[in-house]
């Protein structure tokens, strides 16, 4: 397999997986505000970079077994019970 190949099966891997989290997002927020709290959508937009450097930051998104969605869905959790 050459590099070439081996790069461009990266990035479909990569354009799925960013796909899979749009589309996930969007099931996810399709009510408004709770509470006055925001819907996950748009709390998601509004803290999509913070919570990238969160996990970089504390390592949690170079464990094998890291689930971005599972850690956005933790944080909106965390955001609602405040």
């Amino acid at each position: 397999m050459t590099w070439i190949q081996i790069i461009s099966n990266l990035v479909i891997v990569f354009a799925c997986c960013a796909m899979g989290i749009v589309m996930w997002i969007s099931l996810r927020g399709l009510g408004s505000r709770v509470d006055n709290k925001l819907d996950f959508v748009t709390w998601y937009e509004l803290n999509e970079d913070e919570l990238y450097i969160k996990f970089a930051e504390t390592g949690e998104d170079r464990e094998m077994d890291f689930n971005c969605e599972a850690a956005c869905d933790r944080e909106y959790e965390m955001y609602l019970n405040q």
